[in-house]
């Protein structure tokens, strides 16, 4: 720490706390982020934020990673302070910055644009974020215009072999936000009992939780039990509550989400049809973070209108919903489908899953349809085995009941001689074929 001055704290979160702080030797402000250590598995957390930082590398949509180092937590105290060097983002989060002052919507539109352009680039290096909300997106406000940054890889998943596609690597761990999760993640959680283990999902979870910014932050909704914040939310129709809106699309999944959503946007607005695609329950029907940056980019293009004007927001609730981030250990194995096309597809991606460390021919990390092909191909190849050493052997006592034959013919001695020749003779092709078969 001898080389930073810490000014003041800039925000908590699940695993630390964020300061802002001042370089000694230049002066340059930074972002100093503070890990409490204090067990194995917030070390595994830890390593997993510095190895996903390293992997992301320098992109202008990304929060920049420069130094790590570490210091004791205090005098008898096991613990220990890992410090993460981040640039420093003087607009705040995203939804801070757009509730403060009454932008354009073509400023807005551009911060939005630079979040999914972020999130293309870290699929395009095999990362999902699966944190992705207004709170991990900050803007920079020192430049000509603000820029956003996506920042916070504490959950995110690096994809270690590359060649993989993004939205076809299959994750099984149920983490993120609650407000800001898939349909696929829910489903099982809100399955009774709850179903954690049937969990599974690919990166189109990112681009789920990205409409989710972009209709809340267009609409600029609100809840008083997220003051100072905005927060996507459907009405519950059991009750009318404000819940979130995977839990709503799972729990109903006939609830006209399209009719509730992006209300602030004139029927046929490009923008509305694009985030209406993007919250898909079905992941398959999503587009990739790719298609979305290419669209949302046509979109910026068009001439910049009025301020966004904010929507009523409901009544307050009785308690909130859950907002917190919690890692959940689980099984691998596919979500609970609602149609019975989800049914099938659901069915098809656990029957044939095939995990990425093993080889092919190996029973192990295989799903119930590679393991049938398996057997059958391992059944034909030990068939073919013994249909081989049957046929040998067939053969060997074949020639052997032949040569005795002959040789019981005592009255053409020269066909004896000419039978000990062909015994011989069969008994050197015979051990000849098993060689070549060993072999």
């Amino acid at each position: 720490m001898e080389k930073y001055t810490i000014q003041h704290e800039l925000g908590q979160g699940a695993f630390g706390k964020v300061y802002k702080a001042e370089r000694k030797e230049d002066g340059s402000a930074l972002a100093l982020k503070c890990l409490t250590v204090d067990s194995l598995d917030k070390g595994q957390v830890v390593l997993k934020e510095i190895s996903a930082l390293q992997q992301v590398g320098e992109h202008p949509n990304i929060m920049q990673f420069t130094d790590a180092f570490t210091e004791g937590a205090g005098l008898n105290t096991p613990a220990l302070n890992v410090w993460l060097v981040l640039e420093y983002c003087n607009g705040g989060t995203l939804d801070s910055f757009i509730l403060g002052s009454n932008h354009d919507r073509g400023t807005v539109l551009q911060l939005l644009c630079d979040t999914v352009e972020g999130v293309a680039y870290l699929h395009g290096r095999n990362i999902v974020h699966r944190d992705l909300k207004p709170d991990n997106i900050l803007v920079d406000n020192s430049g000509q215009r603000p820029v956003a940054k996506i920042a916070d890889f504490g959950i995110a998943r690096v994809c270690e072999r590359c060649g993989w596609d993004i939205n076809s690597y299959y994750m099984q761990t149920a983490v993120g936000t609650r407000l800001y999760l898939s349909p696929e993640i829910i489903g099982p959680l809100l399955a009774q009992p709850p179903r954690p283990d049937l969990v599974t999902y690919t990166a189109k979870t990112d681009v789920f939780a990205l409409g989710l910014i972009v209709a809340a932050i267009l609409d600029r909704t609100t809840v008083p039990f997220n003051p100072g914040k905005v927060t996507p939310f459907l009405p519950d129709p059991a009750n009318g509550q404000p819940s979130p809106v995977a839990d709503v699309m799972v729990a109903h999944p006939r609830f006209p989400v399209a009719d509730m959503l992006m209300t602030s946007e004139p029927p046929g607005s490009p923008i509305k049809a694009l985030i209406l695609s993007m919250l898909a329950a079905d992941p398959h029907q999503r587009p990739t973070s790719e298609q979305v940056l290419g669209s949302l980019k046509q979109i910026t293009n068009f001439p910049p209108g009025a301020a966004i004007v904010a929507v009523p927001v409901m009544p307050p609730p009785g308690p909130p919903p859950p907002y917190t981030v919690v890692e959940v250990p689980v099984e691998e194995g596919s979500a609970e489908p609602q149609t019975w096309q989800d049914r099938l597809s659901s069915c098809c991606r656990a029957c044939w899953r095939c995990d990425d460390g093993e080889e092919w021919y190996h029973l192990a990390g295989k799903g119930p349809g590679w393991i049938f092909v398996l057997l059958i191909l391992w059944l034909v190849v030990i068939m073919a085995v013994i249909f081989a050493v049957m046929c040998v052997v067939a053969y060997m006592c074949f020639l052997c009941v032949l040569s005795v034959c002959l040789s019981l013919d005592d009255d053409r001695p020269a066909r004896v001689e000419r039978s000990n020749d062909t015994a011989a003779l069969a008994f050197l092709f015979a051990v000849g074929t098993l060689g070549a078969f060993g072999d």
